[in-house]
């Protein structure tokens, strides 16, 4: 997927992705995330990286994720969100070079972000996706460096990324300020000698082969497709991608489009964090000063005058797709004009009005009436021209024909009623409130500057875009959905489920001798010989500033942990309560969940209350071992989040009808499942995993969520939601001593009766004794997902960095990994590969997950097998050992500097019995881990005889 090119998309998008964990349906139960784990020692470290974009076929799959949510605005503050540039310096070197600079000293991390001015946009009708193949390629070789720089990345400790847009293609990196030089170095070096040959040229078509079919999986993003293509015809905003166009790329068109669009007059540079601009300035002006402006025209000079995009709105346009599937689903485009029009802050804001919350208007119309579970709507605003999106996920049983119609009407509705004055004001905090939100990660702000200079030329766009916003009148939204929401414009698209035909699984014991026989894994990379090719750094002074967790329990056996931080006028807090699915009844299956679902259905108006607030709010996500709180809130507004929080913890009512609704939401998302492949690889890791007597031995179904009534969801919540089993976390600007006594005021009183439940009457959980395949095929799917793990037992502190270690050098870092170099890089078998731990009270797993073509199924499990088993007879080496554990020491800096992953770390360290200043032991307990010690994991951990191989696809 691609990002936005338009500064104001993006913005949506980050305000967005922060209300997203607020904004969750159940289908993630069913998701990757539960299916490979998470750490739940020590809470993972979040993956720094730019939001992607929220194209319009992924806001379609909103519905994909899983958590129940609240979400807020009132009209009870003013809100002014900060200039995003008061402190932005802008700096051209004499070849063309921009480079844009912002300190930020509230922890010692930078985000660097290096892009280029061509995209998809740009590229030449002979030579689609040559943009993102020659991205992958900057990961590989360079003429100085002869180590791939995904290697290069990965002992710097960075945090890096890239992606490919309509406009401009970008490089992410983010890393502990000491390091920002040596970053600057490789970039530089990359940006003029990269190495295009046949080999690496044909290993990442592979891997962009293996990507684009994972995508054509979802249906979701075939209706998208369709309909972009009618909309968009012979333009490039409405081209899809094929296998076909990836393999007829040669070796020099990649080159040529490098030399030609690779240069500084092309690019620009983005740093914002903790360093010092003058001699970060005589840095860039050494690396990149040298480098000589480019010959001839860029590709996006070439093509600019191509792109005369002229939408025919004589005919209306519809799109039908008859697939295997579940849900229904429906797609709307509307054409819009471009990104610097003075009609886009209106539009913008009628879309906030229309889709953005549980009381905005098609949300009431289509979910609240029960005729669809999902609705997302989305302006994507490009230099040429954009679109409006909106795209609903149907109710199993109900009828496009009766969603579109509704949709109509509340357009209609607009379009001659207005809009209130408490919706638009609702609208506009909820824009505001993002953006102060969205300004809590230095990754955040560096990639909204990039965007907007990237494609509008002004770094400053977003604040005049915020300026306008406050501007918008009631007779502008009123006047823009007029004229731009007209229905001979539109392009309509259904996605009508067929019925599937799908056969079981199928239990198999395979015998490990089947293996290739004359398979060897490519050996391990060498960190000395990446080492030499290393520029130096500095060894680190920064001391961390970062305070203990303030500690508090509460007479009834709460937890609290507070952190302040004033860098922003926000407030992250995050919770755990032992009420997770571990203690589901057998026939009832799925109740732990319900009730989660249902703890925010108070009423109307507390939703009202949240969402004019300005888009905060509190989400629920169950778990295997309990119920994890997210929630999100201006610093003026957290005592009312406080006291929300505190009502529905002691006295939630269940109400009948809301939890009928929250049952079908929950019915709908086990049919979408059906079709997935991770469902339904989950389901069959399930069954090999746990003895049929234990409640996680099965996912829920029809027959025992039916069977849960009100009364079961009501003595649920009554006997595992106590004070003796929750802990709170909170990290953010407050007074620590203001919330300490409100939290004793409205937490105290929070009584429990009887003792504590516990799930140790669990029935025990081992390995397999020999390798245990199982196998479902969906028709409908153009790859094969592959699950392989096996339970471990609980871990002690020192065994649990041991195997942490492990962990990053097996497929811990996807791109650097033992795994992700032989099936990846080596292979081209598979776009995304990774293995991940999961440890808890009782027992843990270890799980490998990726995804390749139907005829590559055998050969993937295959490599992955003799990778363990190499791994297993040779240990790792100490050059390993030490890259992996410089590597996680670096993330888990920059994870610090990360407000909401920093709660998540303090909750879990007292979730599972670790002291507040386990948050600054961590990096030392890595350290002084041994090669003796991680070889010792190997032998307890790595039993690639003994483990469970899933595979679900075509074949």
């Amino acid at each position: 997927m691609y990002p936005k090119q338009f500064n104001i998309n993006f913005l949506c998008n980050i305000i967005r992705s922060q209300r997203q964990i607020l904004q969750r349906t159940t289908a993630t139960i069913l998701s990757a995330v539960l299916l490979m784990g998470a750490e739940t020692r020590m809470a993972p470290t979040k993956t720094l990286q730019p939001t992607k974009q929220n194209t319009s076929q992924e806001l379609l799959f909103n519905n994909a994720d899983n958590s129940y949510s609240l979400i807020s605005n009132k009209n009870s503050i003013e809100i002014t969100s900060p200039s995003l540039t008061a402190q932005v310096r802008r700096t051209v070197l004499a070849n063309g070079l921009t480079v844009l600079t912002k300190e930020v000293h509230t922890a010692p991390v930078v985000s660097l972000q290096v892009c280029y001015q061509v995209g998809l946009a740009y590229e030449a009708p002979s030579e689609k996706g040559i943009a993102h193949l020659v991205e992958h390629m900057l990961f590989r070789k360079t003429q100085v460096r002869p180590v791939d720089f995904r290697h290069l990345l990965t002992a710097l400790g960075s945090e890096f990324n890239a992606w490919v847009a309509n406009d401009y293609t970008c490089y992410v990196d983010n890393v502990e300020s000491n390091k920002l030089n040596a970053l600057l170095t490789l970039e530089a070096d990359r940006m003029q000698n990269s190495v295009f040959d046949d080999n690496g040229i044909t290993q990442e078509k592979q891997v962009l082969i293996a990507e684009l079919q994972a995508t054509e999986n979802i249906p979701n993003y075939r209706l998208y497709s369709a309909v972009m293509q009618s909309a968009f015809a012979n333009h490039p905003y409405g081209q899809v991608l094929t296998k076909a166009d990836f393999e007829k790329i040669t070796v020099e068109q990649a080159r040529n489009f490098y030399r030609k669009n690779y240069r500084p007059d092309n690019a620009l540079i983005v740093i914002v964090g903790d360093f010092s601009t003058e001699p970060t300035l005589k840095t860039i002006q050494e690396s990149f000063g040298k480098i000589p402006k480019g010959k001839g025209m860029t590709s996006r000079e070439e093509n600019a005058n191509k792109l005369a995009f002229s939408p025919n709105p004589s005919l209306r346009k519809s799109v039908v797709i008859n697939q295997p599937g579940k849900l229904p689903l429906l797609a709307l485009v509307y054409p819009l004009p471009d990104r610097n029009h003075p009609d886009i802050s209106a539009l913008v804001v009628m879309d906030y009005i229309l889709t953005s919350g549980a009381t905005s208007k098609l949300h009431q119309a289509l979910v609240w009436s029960g005729l669809a579970s999902e609705v997302v709507g989305n302006t994507n605003l490009y230099s040429d021209g954009g679109w409006y999106f909106l795209g609903v996920t149907a109710n199993l049983d109900r009828k496009l024909e009766n969603v579109e119609r509704t949709i109509e009407q509340v357009i209609a509705n607009l379009q001659t009623q207005g809009v209130t004055d408490e919706q638009l004001n609702r609208a506009k905090k909820q824009i505001q409130a993002g953006t102060i939100f969205s300004s809590r990660n230095l990754n955040s702000q560096a990639s909204l500057l990039a965007y907007d200079q990237s494609t509008t030329g002004d770094y400053r766009q977003t604040d005049r875009f915020l300026e306008a916003v406050a501007q918008v009148t009631a007779a502008d939204v009123q006047r823009v959905a007029n004229q731009y929401l007209k229905t001979e414009n539109r392009t309509l698209g259904w996605l009508k489920p067929t019925k599937q035909t799908q056969v079981s699984g199928s239990l198999n014991i395979t015998d490990f001798s089947r293996i290739t026989a004359d398979f060897r894994p490519t050996k391990p990379f060498s960190f000395p010989e990446v080492a030499k090719y290393l520029p130096p750094f500095p060894p680190s002074t920064a001391k961390s500033q970062q305070a203990i967790p303030q500690q508090l329990t509460l007479s009834n056996g709460l937890q609290i942990l507070l952190l302040p931080d004033s860098s922003n006028p926000s407030v992250s807090l995050r919770g755990f309560v032992r009420a997770g699915q571990e203690f589901d009844p057998k026939e009832k299956i799925g109740l732990s969940t319900l009730t989660a679902m249902n703890l925010f259905n108070q009423s109307i108006w507390l939703v009202e209350e949240f969402e004019n607030r300005g888009g905060f709010g509190l989400a629920v996500q169950p778990d295997r071992e309990g119920t994890y709180i997210s929630g999100i809130s201006l610093k003026a507004d957290l005592p009312f989040l406080l006291e929300t929080l505190a009502d529905v913890m002691q006295y939630a009512s269940f109400p009948a009808e809301s939890l009928e609704s929250s049952r079908q939401s929950y019915l709908n998302a086990l049919n979408a499942g059906a079709e997935n492949p991770v469902d339904a690889a989950k389901q069959l890791f399930l069954q090999a995993i746990y003895p049929a007597n234990h409640p996680l031995s099965a996912p829920p179904t029809q027959a025992t969520l039916k069977a849960i009534s009100r009364e079961d969801v009501v003595d649920f919540y009554r006997k595992y939601y106590r004070p003796d089993t929750t802990v709170l976390a909170l990290v953010g600007d407050f007074n620590p001593t203001v919330v300490r006594s409100q939290l004793e005021a409205i937490l105290g009183s929070w009584q429990a009766s009887n003792n504590a439940p516990s799930a140790s009457n669990l029935p025990s959980v081992s390995p397999p004794n020999q390798i245990v395949r199982l196998r479902k095929r969906l028709p409908s799917q153009t790859q094969s997902l592959i699950v392989m793990g096996y339970p471990i037992s609980n871990l002690t502190e020192s065994k649990f960095y041991e195997l942490k270690i492990l962990n990053e050098i097996l497929g811990g870092s996807s791109l650097s990994s033992r795994l992700g170099n032989e099936l990846r890089y080596h292979q081209g078998l598979t776009y995304t590969i990774g293995c991940n731990l999961q440890t808890g009270h009782n027992f843990g797993l270890f799980t490998i997950l990726m995804q390749t073509a139907p005829e590559n199924t055998e050969k993937a499990i295959d490599i992955t097998l003799a990778v363990l088993k190499q791994l297993q007879e040779q240990g790792v080496s100490k050059s390993e050992v030490e890259i992996a554990k410089q590597s996680l020491v670096s993330r888990y800096q920059l994870a610090l500097a990360d407000q909401d992953v920093l709660a998540e770390m303090i909750l879990n360290n007292q979730v599972y019995g670790y002291k507040p200043e386990e948050l600054h032991q961590q990096p030392r307990q890595i350290q002084a881990v041994t090669l003796n010690q991680v070889n010792q994991a190997v032998k307890d951990f790595i039993h690639p005889d003994k483990i469970i191989v899933i595979s679900v696809g075509a074949n």
